[in-house]
């Protein structure tokens, strides 16, 4: 059963929630002795808190204790070097049935079922929304849709695969997996379809590189091969570009 997520964010004309290193003095302007703004009343009716790292750091700097009855997940942008997905787990998990992300299982040897031959240990993940994305690393949406603007080029890959991901599940109940092999090459999403599987490779830019598909190709020779860029709808014998807006019509 999917848990009920309500979320907050705090922000301030300039963007910031606080003053100078990490200054809240500015709080008492409207703090009025005995009044919590219905906060005790909010924090009684919730069972888990997302919080952020800083956020986090910063109250218990203060020395009041982060709701010690309560299961609280600290959200860090930061992943330690040579972390272990057992780690990570739980929040992992809590995150996945909050639905706020997908994960994409690796599969070495894409047989039927994927999900008999993933690697439960090798993952990637994916946040649920686009827009959120964007609002957490401070993008605009004006950036986003800019395609000439370079300074946004390199991540864009990384946000187009994001999309790609969202899509696959919203439209087909998509269980993500990805392909790898020992030479390096990746291969974004493999989806089963009619007891066969399709390898999809994203594209962010109008590049016509396919060496990650060839790759698979060469080795096991799919019935089809997709392609998602921002490219028109193509056909040519067993490949297949698919324009980002009909990502959907992947069934």
């Amino acid at each position: 059963m999917n848990n009920n997520l309500i979320l907050y964010i705090a922000s301030s004309q300039d963007g910031f929630i606080s003053g100078e290193s990490d200054d809240l003095s500015f709080l008492k302007l409207v703090e009025i002795e005995g009044e919590d703004y219905g906060y005790l009343k909010f924090i009684n009716s919730v069972e888990a808190i997302l919080v952020g790292r800083k956020t986090y750091d910063k109250v218990i700097s203060m020395g009041f204790p982060y709701h010690e009855n309560k299961n609280v997940y600290v959200i860090s942008r930061d992943v330690k070097k040579g972390g272990r997905s057992y780690k990570y787990e739980q929040t992992i998990e809590w995150l996945q049935k909050a639905g706020l992300v997908n994960i994409a299982y690796n599969v070495s040897v894409p047989n039927l079922p994927l999900s008999a031959f993933s690697d439960i240990s090798k993952f990637k993940l994916y946040l649920f929304d686009n827009g959120l994305l964007g609002a957490m690393l401070n993008i605009s949406s004006s950036i986003i849709i800019d395609v000439k603007n370079t300074l946004f080029e390199q991540f864009n890959g990384a946000f187009v695969e994001n999309f790609v991901a969202s899509e696959l599940v919203a439209y087909n109940d998509e269980k993500l997996f990805y392909w790898t092999s020992n030479s390096d090459a990746e291969v974004d999403f493999l989806i089963q379809r009619n007891n066969k599987v399709f390898p999809i490779e994203v594209k962010s830019g109008m590049s016509r590189n396919t060496k990650s598909l060839t790759s698979y190709t060469s080795k096991y020779t799919p019935e089809l091969t997709y392609r998602v860029s921002p490219r028109n709808f193509h056909q040519s014998d067993k490949f297949i570009n698919i324009p980002l807006y009909l990502v959907s019509y992947l069934r």
